[in-house]
Order: structure tokens, then C-alpha cells, then sequence
């Protein structure tokens, strides 16, 4: 297999990111990608472009790698402001794994508990050290997590394997007080996430991630 190149051309509002950085951007609506994890380090790596689950399951990773999961975005454009731990926005990391493509984009960080201290059921939060940008384009609706604090969490992720105990044929539990909403969208939604990004991985498979304050 020849290795992946990234493309050259990039349709985006010009606040969303840098046009010239052709490894920051992630064309992912509606299509999956796959994620590798650096044990040692906890680094988390995405194919740059899109990945079948068989394509995925056969990736020959690199010695302290493992396959971390393995999803179809929600959103319609992705960019990446910066690899993780890196001083300032600018090129990603990126390295050629078994003749794909993948960009460090994120890094997991601490698992939340529930506020009396229990797990949530069907429900991971994790905090994610990741600088990441989302483009949702007009026309289309999206689902939004709001919680008691009155702070919004949009779907980034709506079905995956892997990530965290994910079961696709499972039932989604709200915890008390949350409450979910579709959101039609007459103009096109730019969403900079907060680094780190809390991010609510549900045994669907499905991950909302924020916190932001869509108003809408």
C-alpha cells in the first residue's frame, strides 16, 4: 500500500482554522475513522482519512500501540488547532501507520465520577486534553446534552466501537436533571471545543463533548 498524502483543498470559514495546515483538517461527516492509543504515553492518534471497520481491524500498529476505537463523526468538518502539549497552534504530529495517515489529535486524561462520588450509569466523562474545532453546515439538525449548570454538549461522535464500553444495541441513560434537544441549524455552527474538552461517552457509542453555550 502506497502511504496517504493529505488533500489539498479545504471548503471552511476562515475563522475555523488554517487553510495552509492540510494534516489539521479532518473531512469526517459521516464517515468512520479509526484511533490508536500509545500505551507508554496515552496519546491518541487519528486516520487522517476514512477507515473501514475491516481495514481497521487488520491496521498492523506500531510496538506500543493499541486500537483505541473506532467511530463516525456527527460533525461535518474537523480541525485540529494543535497537537497536544505543543506551545502553540500549528502543524499536527503525524506519522504512517501501516500505509495510513493518522494525526495526534488528543490525549485522555482523568475519568469523572458521579457528584456522590458513584459511577455513572452507562455514562464515562472524561476529561481530554485535545484543541479541536467542529463545523456543522446549514440545513442539517443536531443533538444537544444540556446539564443542570445550564452548559451545552454537542454530539461529536455518533456511533463507534471500542471507545470506552460501547454497545451500539444499548439504552442511553441521562443522569438527573440533564436533558437532551435536537437543534435545527438555519446557518452553519462553528463549535471551538475547551481544551481540556469534557467529553460524555455513552455505552450507545454515541460522545457529546463541551462544555459550551450554544444559546439556540
Amino acid at each position: 500500500m502506497s502511504e496517504q498524502q493529505p488533500q489539498s483543498k479545504v471548503t471552511a470559514p476562515e475563522e475555523m482554522g488554517d487553510k495552509s495546515l492540510q494534516s489539521n483538517w479532518s473531512n469526517v461527516g459521516n464517515r468512520a475513522l479509526g484511533e490508536i492509543m500509545q500505551l507508554a504515553t496515552r496519546n491518541t492518534w487519528m486516520s487522517y482519512q476514512p477507515i473501514s471497520e475491516q481495514q481497521y481491524e487488520q491496521l498492523r500498529l506500531p510496538q506500543g500501540f493499541v486500537k483505541s476505537g473506532h467511530g463516525i463523526g456527527a460533525m461535518d468538518l474537523a480541525y485540529f488547532r494543535r497537537s497536544p502539549d505543543a506551545p502553540e497552534d500549528g502543524p499536527l504530529q503525524t506519522m504512517q501507520v501501516d500505509g495510513y495517515l493518522f494525526m495526534h489529535v488528543a490525549r485522555p486524561e482523568k475519568i469523572e465520577k458521579a457528584p456522590d462520588a458513584s459511577h455513572y450509569q452507562g455514562l464515562k466523562i472524561i476529561q481530554v486534553n485535545k484543541h479541536h474545532n467542529l463545523l456543522f453546515r446549514a440545513g442539517r439538525t443536531v443533538e444537544v446534552i444540556s446539564c443542570p449548570n445550564a452548559m451545552d454538549y454537542i454530539l461529536v461522535v455518533a456511533s463507534s466501537i471500542g471507545f470506552t464500553e460501547s454497545r451500539p444495541d444499548s439504552k442511553r441513560y441521562l443522569p438527573k436533571g440533564w436533558t437532551s434537544r435536537q437543534v435545527s441549524l438555519e446557518t452553519e455552527l462553528l463549535v471551538e471545543l475547551p481544551c481540556p474538552t469534557r467529553a460524555l461517552f455513552f455505552d450507545t457509542g454515541e460522545s457529546f463533548q463541551g462544555p459550551i453555550n450554544l444559546a439556540m
